[in-house]
Order: structure tokens, then C-alpha cells, then sequence
């Protein structure tokens, strides 16, 4: 089956944008200057939650319109949720709210900041992934006429996630990695990570909008 051009689009963006970043880094006194908090890659995995959000509302009209009578909308609302979840993650990824939680629980247990307590927030950003496999679990019959085209898609994209959380974890901190280039390295990989798996769930939600779409 033949790629969409918006698939195509998506990967060529993320390729540049990375690959740009990366040689501009390299080639400067710092490499990891696209990847800090509210520079290039920030705007693009916020803007790629976005692109998820508003994908999922169109498979939301779609089945609706689709819908014989107003009050059978129950399976299509599924769709407002995981629109308003990708919204939230986009807020999260500029305002850092996970951050910000992070540092209430440490201001209210007045807890002194340690290693383990400094990671609070890759914690929380560990749950939002759970609650949102649980959340597909549990839709897992609203969401069947979809699951067998997009499942090996959503695979990959959880694993890439987790994959991104570990890497978050170990860079939390130059604690575990002590090696400067080592840490570096896996900080960029964390972010490339974490675009990955974005654009894997712009994919799933994009398949999912055209079988939404040619659904008779």
C-alpha cells in the first residue's frame, strides 16, 4: 500500500529539523542547544501533540457525522478524550507541568531533593504513558474497527516511548552517566526518542482518520 504524502511529509520535517539540529549542534560549543527546554525540538513535539489532538477530533466529526441518531455518539466521544489528552501533553511539554508537580510534592513532604527524588517527574511522565495504554485497554471495543490496522503502529510507538523514559531517567542526572560525551549523546537520543514516538502516534491517529473516513 502506497505511503500518504501527509505520512511522508511528517517523517521528512522531523528528519530535517533533527538532523539539522544535530550538525548546527555539533558544530557549536553546544550540542545539545536545539534540545533544551523551549528551543526548536520543544515547538515540534509540542506541535506534533497537537497534530495528534486535532487528528483525533476529525475521526471524533467523522464517526459522528456517521452516527444514524444523536444519542449513539457514546464509541465516537472516545475520540474528544484522546484529543483532549494530546492537548494536555502539548501544555505539559512547554509549561512543564510534570516539573512543576514534581517540585510541589517536594515543597509539601518537604523532601530534600536526591537522586531518586529529582526523578519524580520522570516518573509522572512514565504514568501518563500508563494511563494512556490502560485508557486503550479499557476502549478496546469503541476503538476495534481500528486496533488491527494501527496496532503494529501503536506497538512500536509505545516501545520507542519507553525507550524514550529510560533514557530520560539516566539523563535526569549526571549520576548514573558520568561520561560527558556519553551523556550527551543519550540526552540527544532522548529527545530524538521522544520525537519518534510522536510521529508514530500522527500515523496511527492519520490511519485511523482515514478509516474513519472511508467507512460507509
Amino acid at each position: 500500500m502506497a505511503i500518504p504524502p501527509f505520512i511522508w511529509f511528517v517523517f521528512i520535517l522531523d528528519l530535517v529539523l533533527l538532523v539539522g539540529a544535530i550538525i548546527h549542534g555539533s558544530v557549536t560549543t553546544d550540542a545539545l542547544h536545539h534540545f533544551r527546554e523551549y528551543r526548536l525540538i520543544t515547538f515540534l513535539s509540542s506541535f506534533q501533540l497537537i497534530a495528534v489532538a486535532v487528528i483525533a477530533w476529525f475521526v471524533y466529526e467523522t464517526e459522528s457525522n456517521r452516527t444514524a441518531s444523536p444519542g449513539s455518539h457514546s464509541g465516537a466521544f472516545i475520540w474528544v478524550l484522546v484529543a483532549v489528552g494530546f492537548v494536555f501533553l502539548a501544555f505539559d511539554e512547554v509549561m512543564k507541568i510534570h516539573e512543576a508537580i514534581d517540585f510541589t510534592i517536594h515543597r509539601i513532604l518537604k523532601m530534600q531533593e536526591s537522586a531518586i527524588t529529582d526523578r519524580i517527574d520522570d516518573v509522572i511522565v512514565l504514568a501518563y504513558a500508563i494511563v494512556g495504554l490502560v485508557f486503550v485497554y479499557r476502549s478496546r471495543a469503541s476503538l476495534q474497527p481500528y486496533l488491527k490496522a494501527v496496532k503494529p503502529i501503536l506497538i512500536y510507538g509505545v516501545i520507542v516511548m519507553l525507550m524514550m523514559v529510560a533514557a530520560d531517567i539516566t539523563t535526569n542526572r549526571r549520576d548514573i552517566i558520568s561520561d560527558k560525551t556519553i551523556f550527551m549523546a543519550l540526552s540527544v537520543a532522548e529527545e530524538v526518542l521522544k520525537i519518534a514516538a510522536e510521529a508514530l502516534f500522527i500515523f496511527a491517529a492519520y490511519a485511523c482518520y482515514r478509516i474513519a473516513r472511508d467507512t460507509k
